[in-house]
């Protein structure tokens, strides 16, 4: 995963995408590029579609616990969510 740090801020900020496997045989190629190169991807074994949003959310949950414990919050978005890192100080 990939750290974000905050500016002016002691806070760090891990952002991590959980997805399914692309059904669009020309996003596999472009997911797979992302995973060698930011390794901020985590994709579960299943199809990444709206129907299987709550496997991704599962995993997502499943994830954190294992690997960030300590975690005081947690966010999900969606596709067209957005957060302020600002506001998250």
């Amino acid at each position: 995963t990939q750290l974000w740090t905050l500016r002016n801020s002691t806070s760090t900020i891990k952002l991590v995408f959980f997805l399914g496997w692309p059904i669009e045989p020309a996003l596999v190629e472009h997911i797979s590029e992302e995973i060698r190169t930011t390794d901020d991807l985590v994709i579960g074994n299943f199809d990444g579609t709206p129907e299987n949003s709550t496997l991704s959310t599962l995993m997502m949950l499943q994830w954190v616990v294992r690997f960030c414990g300590k975690a005081k919050f947690l966010i999900k978005i969606g596709d067209s969510g957005r957060v302020s890192l600002k506001l998250l100080r």
